[in-house]
């Protein structure tokens, strides 16, 4: 052989053999890495205190672990960035359901502050259909009544006192259920006569009672819902149930309960 073959032969054999060596440190260099939970700066140093490895291949590697390490840290402010609209997602839809919860409340405070008028309303025309009928039991009233009522004493009190709780009904027809509303007026109309009978008179009075007591019953199941402890205090404070889907108004975006927090469908 040539000296030239020779030495080209040498050169081959040398680049062979620091190949190997390159494999063998490298496989030690990471299977380090793995062990050390993928750590690159130990990775790093481990790669560059290493003097058997051929330069241009610590060279190559450490580009290698550098874009490593780029990828990592986008993949890592991809994540936090994800997060970040998760929770930003989550603070809004919050803020909606506290806004509409605050909606149904204050309906509901609404609603309940009408129906004590409305009972409060009732309740007082039902005190005067019992005034009234108290009066008529007496039997001061009657057919010639307003004759009677021309003297002092007790005919003509109880027709003052009869006559003026009489036409005080009709300003209660608002409070009425509309379908009764024109019997009731009609009855009210009727009854502040106070010539007409006694027993004509208890007709009437009967059946303005029954129709105030009609009234007043969806009022009253609903105060009585409203004065009992809530039961399931609980359950009203726990949030929402796991597996709630709900739509961001703004967004469009659909979220799910899973227990702890809000996430994209």
């Amino acid at each position: 052989a040539t000296p030239q073959g020779l030495q080209k032969t040498l050169e081959t054999f040398a680049r062979r053999k620091q190949e190997e060596i390159d494999t063998d440190v490298l496989s030690g260099v990471y299977k380090r890495y793995e062990e050390n939970g993928r750590n690159i700066e130990k990775a790093y140093f481990d790669l560059n205190s290493n003097n058997n490895l051929s330069p241009g291949r610590r060279v190559e590697e450490t580009k290698n672990l550098m874009n490593l390490a780029e990828h990592n840290n986008n993949r890592q402010r991809e994540e936090v960035k994800k997060t970040e609209e998760i929770e930003k997602e989550k603070r809004s839809v919050d803020r909606e359901i506290e806004k509409e919860n605050r909606s149904i409340k204050r309906d509901k405070e609404e609603k309940d502050l009408k129906n004590k008028e409305k009972l409060a309303g009732l309740e007082a025309a039902q005190e005067r259909v019992k005034k009234m009928q108290s009066i008529r039991k007496k039997g001061n009233l009657g057919i010639g009544t307003k004759l009677w009522a021309n003297f002092p004493g007790e005919t003509a009190k109880d027709k003052g006192s009869y006559v003026t709780l009489a036409n005080s009904l009709i300003s209660f027809a608002s409070d009425i259920t509309i379908r009764n509303q024109r019997e009731f007026e009609k009855l009210t109309g009727r009854i502040s006569d106070p010539e007409i009978t006694d027993k004509e008179a208890e007709g009437i009075l009967e059946e303005l009672e029954t129709i105030v007591k009609d009234s007043m019953k969806p009022y009253q199941v609903d105060n009585e819902s409203q004065e009992k402890p809530a039961q399931n205090q609980n359950e009203q404070n726990a949030g929402p149930k796991v597996g709630t889907i709900i739509k961001n108004k703004k967004t469009g975006q659909q979220l799910k309960y899973d227990g702890k927090s809000w996430i994209p469908v």
